[in-house]
């Protein structure tokens, strides 16, 4: 007797189009400098080009960034969640979840490297409503927690290097 066939096609093995990493949005708009004088002053910043060219997405990616979660970011698109998590997977290769949580771990980690926030204020900048949410995350995908990455990432004149 054959085996009946399934009616979905098995996962293809394609690597994802986008990362988290890759994906992040501005966090600073100005950059300090410093003059022949010692003397600093703050320029503007280039505004980064990370937009994707596919609107939804995009759309996502600037809700999450505003600190949305994917179902959250899913009614607020009026679109339901488990398309909008498919959706996600085609593109980065992880579901809307995972995806979220490593776009938070990846903008935590620009503003404790650059910033002297608190710990606290970054947690609820990244979406988090305390900072145990932050820290289970961080340990998960840097396997550090977000104090030791401060203190290991940070390097002279880091902190205060830049302004929103």
């Amino acid at each position: 007797m054959q085996p009946i066939p399934s009616s979905t096609p098995p996962k293809a093995d394609v690597a994802p189009q986008f990362t988290p990493a890759a994906l992040l949005r501005p966090v600073f708009g100005r950059q300090r400098l410093f003059d022949a004088d010692g003397t600093q002053r703050f320029v503007p910043l280039r505004p980064a080009s990370t937009a994707t060219g596919i609107l939804r997405f995009d759309e996502f990616i600037d809700l999450v960034h505003q600190g949305l979660d994917v179902a959250a970011a899913a009614r607020r698109m009026h679109v339901p969640l488990y398309k909008l998590s498919h959706f996600v997977e085609l593109l980065t290769g992880v579901n809307g979840k995972t995806f979220v949580e490593q776009y938070r771990v990846e903008l935590a980690a620009v503003l404790l490297r650059y910033t002297s926030q608190s710990i606290e204020a970054i947690a609820r900048r990244c979406g988090y409503a305390q900072r145990v949410g932050l820290d289970r995350c961080f340990l998960r995908y840097r396997q550090l927690s977000p104090s030791d990455y401060r203190n290991q990432s940070r390097q002279a004149g880091d902190e205060d290097r830049y302004a929103p």
